[in-house]
């Protein structure tokens, strides 16, 4: 056992979604380091960029808006709700938008695909690279301060 006591939900109060965005930097500025799978390492910083900046917006738009969280259809949601209930100017809703389903389908490759079949059938436009990614993710949660 590695963790001995440890129960999913201790210490689990002091969270912020910036948290993923921090872990994701260190496992990228260590990553040579790190005893593991390359392909994991970079598959878990992809996974925590995007939810970094998903629950940020998420967080945001249910504290500045009326959004109300429906589980996990909050993926499809909160992109949507930006565009239509944001007053941010439509090239910033855009770029959220954007930034946001580029996180997301890319997350979806890493956590889900084992080879890189699905990758080939992703569209060009939601193929980035891992500094493109960490750019997005800070993009959304700066704007959304």
């Amino acid at each position: 056992m590695l963790t001995g006591d440890f129960h999913v939900g201790d210490d689990f109060n002091s969270f912020e979604p910036i948290n993923f965005f921090e872990l994701s930097k260190e496992l990228y500025m260590k990553m040579n380091g790190l005893d593991s799978n390359e392909s994991s390492i970079k598959r878990t910083i992809v996974s925590r960029l995007y939810y970094a900046a998903f629950l940020h917006a998420r967080e945001w738009l249910i504290l500045e808006t009326d959004y109300e969280s429906r589980g996990t259809g909050d993926h499809y949601h909160v992109p949507e709700f930006i565009m239509v209930h944001t007053s941010f100017p439509m090239n910033i809703k855009i770029n959220l938008k954007d930034r946001l389903t580029s996180l997301k389908n890319n997350r979806h490759y890493c956590d889900y695909e084992l080879n890189n079949e699905f990758y080939s059938y992703l569209p060009d436009r939601y193929k980035f690279s891992l500094d493109d990614l960490f750019d997005f993710s800070d993009y959304i949660i700066r704007t959304l301060k």
